[in-house]
């Protein structure tokens, strides 16, 4: 409570500072990235994002649709540290995107998910994007758009 009490204050803050000051409009740049590494780990610990690997979360799941999300940056900062950038790094997060939706799979199996929840994500790429959704059976149908 006390972490969402200094957000606002900080923004009524930069509010107040803009209304008088142009220039400070561009400290957006900065806060925009302090108040993601603050609020990440609180939303993490409330459980509203709930993780289903180290990259993979869902934010608002319930027993009909779980909405997947790459990680944020504060996953790839502290997960990716010390994976190079090339196939390694594309094969490890792969990796991970599966991690969770096995673990997707294996909950429904076990009957801690229906078998008719909904689970969709959007995941983009310079490639492309790729979209998972579900039919009304758990079958994960994957299509991959440009």
């Amino acid at each position: 409570m006390l972490l969402f009490i200094g957000m606002i204050a900080l923004t009524d803050t930069w509010l107040n500072v803009i209304s008088d000051h142009l220039w400070a409009y561009l400290l957006i740049w900065f806060l925009a990235p302090f108040f993601q590494f603050l609020t990440i780990p609180f939303l993490k610990l409330t459980g509203t994002f709930k993780y289903l690997s180290p990259i993979l979360l869902i934010f608002g799941a319930s027993d009909k649709k779980y909405d997947l999300f790459k990680g944020t940056s504060f996953d790839y900062l502290f997960v990716m540290m010390k994976t190079k950038s090339g196939v390694a790094w594309e094969r490890k997060i792969l990796g991970f995107y599966l991690e969770g939706l096995l673990e997707i799979i294996r909950r429904v199996e076990a009957k801690e998910l229906p078998d008719t929840v909904e689970v969709r994500g959007i995941f983009s790429n310079e490639q492309g994007s790729i979209y998972y959704e579900t039919t009304k059976s758990p079958i994960l149908k994957i299509v991959h758009k440009n």
